[in-house]
Formats: C-alpha cells, structure tokens, sequence
C-alpha cells in the first residue's frame, strides 16, 4: 500500500486532483442554492472540496481494489465514464511510448533533464518564500511590540502602511503601521479583523497552500486554489465580525477604504485584501451579506461536490490499481512460469507496457479474465489438435487476442472474419470450410481449430519458422515475403518493428507476447497480483 501512494504516479494524481478539484468546486459554487450560503460557509465548503479532492483522487485507486471486477451494479457509476476511457486510452499510449523511451540509450539524460528542471523551478520558488521570510522578520525585528494575546503578537511598526497577519512554527503576529495608533477605531477593526483571520486559520491554511506551491510550482491551478481562498476568508472574516454586531458596516468600509492603497509582503493576510474589485465586493457584501440559519444548502453543496468529485477519481483511476511491474520483474516471471522459447518472448518496454495497461485497465483486465475462462472450456479440444501436428502450445493466445475464445459471427468484424480463430472468408474456404449466408463452418469451434492448426502448419512448412508462421496469421503470406527481405533477424519483435507496409503489426506481436505471459501467468491480472 505505501508503494502504491508514495510514488511519482501520486504526484501526478495530486497535481490533477488540484486541477479538478478546483473546476469542479467552483462549478458547484454557481449552482443557485449556492448563492445562499453565508461566506464562513462558503469558505468551508471550498477547503472541503479541497481537502476531498486529492484524498479521493489519491485513495481512489485503493478503494476501486477493494470492489469485485465486475463492478457494473457498484453504487458509484462515474459521470464522466465516456471521458474517464478517453482518458486512459490516452494514458496507456503514452505509457507505452515513455516505456519505449526508457529503453532508449538517451534515457537517463532525459531522466535527468527533467530532475534537474524540476529541481530548479523547487529552488526558485523555495528562494522566493525564503526572501518573502526574511522580509517580514525584518518587519518583526524593527517593530515593537505593544500587546501579546496568548501565542499572538502584536506589533506596531513605522515601516509599513497596511495591517496584516502571518504564522510560524508556534506564534501568531499581528504588524499594525504606527500611524493607526491616531485612529483608536480604525485600529479597534483592525485588530478584531486579524484575529479571526487568526482565529478561523486562515494563516495555517496560507502555509499549507505554500508548501503545495513549492512542490507543484508549475500547476496554475495552485495560484487559482490559494487565490479563491484569499478571497473567500477576507469575505468570511468580514462576515464574523458584523455579524457579532460590535462593528458597524460603515466604520467597518471606512476601515477598508482607508487601508487600500500599499504593497504587501507575499504569504500574508492583510485587511485591504487583494484588489480594487475585490475591495468594492466586500465594502457591498458588509450591508448585503447572508445570514443564514439552516444548514440545508451547506449540506446539499458537500454531498454533491463529495459525489462529483469521487466520481471523477473513479472513472479517470480506470481500475483497481496493481503496481507498476518493470522490465526486470517481467523477465523474471518469463522464466518461473516456464514460457518455452518458440517465439522469444521477452520483456520488451512494449510488452511491458502492454501488460501493465491491462493490469491497470479495468475494461481489459475483464476482457481477459473472461477470455481466460472460456479458454479453459476449449483447451483441450485446441491441444489434442496442436499435437497431432506438432503446433507449439503457445499458440493458445492467438485466440485470446483474437476473439476472447468467443465465436464471433461475421457481423461483428468489417472485414467479415468469424469465429473463435476470426477466420476471413476466403481462407476458411481455402482449408475446406463451408461459409455461405445458410451455413458458417467458423463458428464451429473445433472445425474451424482444424482449419487453423492446418494453416499455421502450412506456413511452418513454408519458413521453417514458427514466427513467420504466427505474422503471416495477421498479414498473409505475401506480405511476410516483403518483410523478410529486409528484417535483420527472424526474432519476433525485429520482424514486427521492420515492417512499414503494416504498423499495426508491432501492436499485434506485443498482444500476442503479453497474452502468452498472462496465460502462463494469471494472477498477473487478478485483484491480489
């Protein structure tokens, strides 16, 4: 479990969390029930979006493990399913490109390029927060201070012309400009509007949002969280304190008019907030601001953006997540499951890759625990035909990525194949195979096995070559000839990758070879591999 969330792939799932988290919060908060929340309530609901978001998003994967594979009848169906394969269709073609990259030779300096650049953009932003530090403990050193409430200091300071607040490790601080000792009311305000920003833990939240920016520096959906969540404490600060009816909406504008115009430190909460629009939001919500007493609305907004959002982390996890195998654990399980040596199958990054795709595709995974299933009732029937010829057994898989060992009828494929092999019409006729609209010999499982060992043999008998045999399968005879001529070794994956008149056939070899180690192997793909 520990590898499974502390891994780079979590790191990715964070940065999307933010993303979708983020959109899908702020969807909710337009909804028209949403209008009625005060602002304290409002700020909460995003902090539990926020909050919920990258738990599901991060957790998601662990509790999809926990639902059997056939999950159609689950209680949680994903609104966005039809998204959530376009996704991973995606997902697992660049996978599979990155496998292929990192067996490349260039690799590592890519590998490096990419730490390096990341390690940058952390220092440039860890500087800049260390810079944002040393100013305001400059503005602490220079200040002094007049009051001390508990872990809260206040301090008064001739440097500053803005009141705002910040946090360390186990203090609070308060930097009020001088010039507001003049002005007992204004000052009044100030301290009570700094104190909830306190009080409500606007400050922690602050320091959390820092340290998500310094790890996810590059997601814009960082600045986008921290800058709703500005807006929204100032909206609800300002709320707790007129609702507390000890300060008046007009003293309480006058206040923030007054203290509208000066720069600020980064990383703190000031009274002005964070802009002209800003600043003429909140002087309107302090005479128009909502208080409401039933937690209805709060509710509902929770319960829909918990089910949105957990729909989303399901759908685009794709399946209970199984870990990443790498090329030297394939390997290795080439060798234990006793895969003979007839096709060289080896841990290509492409099988790799492949496999993994499966294991971590819900849709695939089940394709191929159905597969598996209906193999056992046909094999057999399908191995007493192989050894009357001497056909290899690994041969097993060629319907597994064929038809799922389901006899497909002639409907169901463009070009008219049919059957558990999906022979095409033409060659089931050429080894003796009756196919007319009144009869279909294919979709007889064990005439259309004679056929195919009868082909497969043909073609060893041709090569010499059980490899060339299994490709012509795919391509025809004629095209294998073409191939041939111009393919540096007969190994299967050489031949697949020589071949520019079919490119399909590179994806084709890499099924097969991945269909061969999960038949040797099925608990590749089962929920406790």
């Amino acid at each position: 479990m520990i590898t499974t969330i502390f891994n780079l792939h979590t790191y990715w799932i964070i940065n999307g969390a933010l993303a979708a988290g983020y959109l899908l919060a702020r969807l909710i908060s337009w909804f028209p029930f949403a209008y009625r929340l005060s602002q304290r309530r409002q700020l909460a609901f995003a902090r539990f979006c926020f909050i919920f978001a990258i738990l599901s998003f991060t957790l998601m994967p662990l509790l999809a493990a926990l639902l059997p594979v056939h999950h159609e009848m689950a209680p949680l169906k994903p609104m966005v399913n039809h998204a959530a394969a376009q996704f991973l269709k995606k997902h697992h073609t660049v996978a599979r490109q990155f496998a292929v990259v990192r067996s490349a030779p260039f690799y590592f300096s890519i590998a490096f390029m990419v730490l390096l650049t990341w390690v940058t953009g952390f220092l440039v932003s860890f500087f800049a927060y260390i810079k944002t530090l040393a100013s305001l403990n400059k503005i602490r050193l220079g200040a002094y201070c007049r009051h001390r409430i508990h872990a809260v200091s206040v301090l008064f300071s001739n440097r500053i012309h803005t009141p705002f607040c910040w946090s360390g490790f186990s203090q609070h601080f308060i930097a009020v400009p001088d010039t507001l000792l003049e002005k007992q009311e204004d000052l009044r305000i100030t301290l009570r509007h700094e104190l909830q920003h306190i009080r409500q833990g606007d400050t922690l939240w602050l320091k959390a949002m820092v340290l998500i920016k310094l790890l996810c520096f590059w997601n814009p959906f960082v600045s986008l969280w921290t800058k709703w969540f500005k807006e929204l404490q100032e909206f609800a600060c300002d709320e707790s304190l007129i609702l507390r009816r000890k300060t008046s909406p007009t003293q309480y504008a006058t206040c923030l008019l007054n203290a509208a115009s000066a720069h600020l430190p980064k990383h703190v909460l000031a009274v002005n907030g964070l802009s002209s629009s800003l600043l003429y939001r909140r002087i309107a919500m302090l005479f128009h601001y909502q208080k409401e007493k039933s937690k209805r609305s709060f509710i509902i907004a929770c319960l829909i953006s918990l089910f949105m959002i957990a729909s989303a982390a399901y759908a685009l996890s794709g399946s209970p997540t199984h870990s990443t195998l790498s090329a030297k654990e394939v390997a290795a399980m080439i060798k234990r499951a006793g895969i003979d040596n007839t096709f060289q199958i080896s841990a290509t990054p492409e099988v790799v890759a492949e496999l993994n795709k499966i294991r971590n595709s819900r849709h695939a995974r089940k394709f191929m625990l159905g597969a598996l299933k209906r193999m056992k009732e046909h094999k057999t029937m399908v191995l007493s035909e192989f050894k009357k010829e001497g056909i290899p057994a690994d041969f097993l898989a060629l319907p597994l990525i064929e038809s799922g060992y389901e006899p497909l009828d002639a409907s169901k494929n463009r070009l008219g194949a049919a059957g558990v092999w999906q022979f095409l019409p033409d060659t089931a006729r050429h080894f003796g195979l009756v196919v007319t609209p009144e009869r279909d010999d294919r979709l007889n499982t064990l005439l259309e096995t004679k056929a195919a060992v009868a082909y497969l043999k043909s073609m060893h008998q041709k090569y010499g070559n059980w490899n060339l045999a299994l490709i012509s399968y795919e391509i025809g005879d004629e095209e294998v000839d073409r191939i041939i001529k111009n393919a540096p070794t007969l190994q299967l994956h050489d031949l697949a990758k020589s071949s520019k008149t079919y490119p399909e056939l590179k994806e084709y070899v890499t099924m097969f070879s991945a269909a061969v180690i999960i038949m040797h192997y099925p608990a590749l793909i089962t929920r406790h591999a």
